[in-house]
């Protein structure tokens, strides 16, 4: 379930990207996205990921430091760019902070979200646990820059693992 039988198109697997010059080169992103995707992440580097026969891209160890490469996926509307830097731990407090710094802001521009629910958890429990917080880029024509940039949290036991 959840796997589909055969993925013809490479286009549809996220592609590990390791040779450009700046993040700024893959915000601009190529110039006609439904014709020169492929071209355009293969001239930064890109290979094709596989999730069902590949090792893992991000690992515990790569947790709150930049790693070699960043992931980026095609989507229907656009496509998605996992930076460098695009996995950290926080603490409920640096949590709330970031949803804070980006309260005022365009709803279009920054999203702060998670599909967990905070108020399963009484605020002591909050305070007392970790949270991933997975950064990516989302390019559509709606955006005012070009790009939104979302910051999907989830706890994580003292183990890390997530919880559902």
């Amino acid at each position: 379930m959840g796997k589909p039988d055969k993925i013809t198109n490479d286009r549809c697997y996220p592609w590990k990207v390791t040779a450009y010059e700046a993040f700024s080169d893959l915000q601009k992103g190529p110039e006609h996205p439904e014709k020169s995707f492929t071209e355009f992440i293969q001239n930064r580097g890109g290979i094709v990921y596989y999730p069902d026969r590949d090792p893992p891209l991000y690992k515990a160890e790569f947790y709150n430091k930049d790693v070699d490469f960043s992931v980026v996926h095609a989507m229907p509307t656009g496509y998605w760019v996992y930076p460098k830097d695009c996995c950290n731990i926080m603490t409920y407090k640096e949590v709330l902070a970031l949803k804070e710094q980006f309260r005022d802001t365009d709803s279009r521009e920054a999203w702060v979200t998670s599909f967990w629910n905070d108020s399963i958890l009484s605020i002591d429990q909050l305070k007392n646990n970790y949270f991933l917080v997975t950064k990516f880029f989302t390019y559509r024509e709606f955006s005012k820059k070009g790009y939104s940039t979302t910051y999907f949290y989830s706890p994580i036991t003292n183990c890390g693992k997530l919880i559902n």
